[in-house]
């Protein structure tokens, strides 16, 4: 019998998040406050998460900084 198990990781935008600077790529932009989460995959079907992780990004570059679930809960709430 073949079992096929993995690991997978989506994300979800939580907030438009606030205006920055791009200390990278210089550009102005709305950073969004996005959530990932880590999901242990059966059949390549997620099945169970073991990993949040929460960040403010550019969405030029993708630099940015990880955010406490505190935080991004805030930012999201208003």
């Amino acid at each position: 019998m073949l079992i096929l198990f993995g690991t997978r990781r989506t994300e979800k935008q939580l907030a438009a998040g606030n205006e920055y600077r791009c200390p990278r790529c210089g550009n102005v932009r709305r950073w969004p406050v996005t959530q990932y989460t880590s999901w242990f995959s059966l059949f390549f079907i997620p099945v169970i998460p073991y990993r949040k992780k929460y960040y403010e990004m550019c969405p030029i570059c993708r630099a940015g900084r990880e955010l406490s679930a505190g935080q991004a809960r805030r930012m999201a709430e208003g």
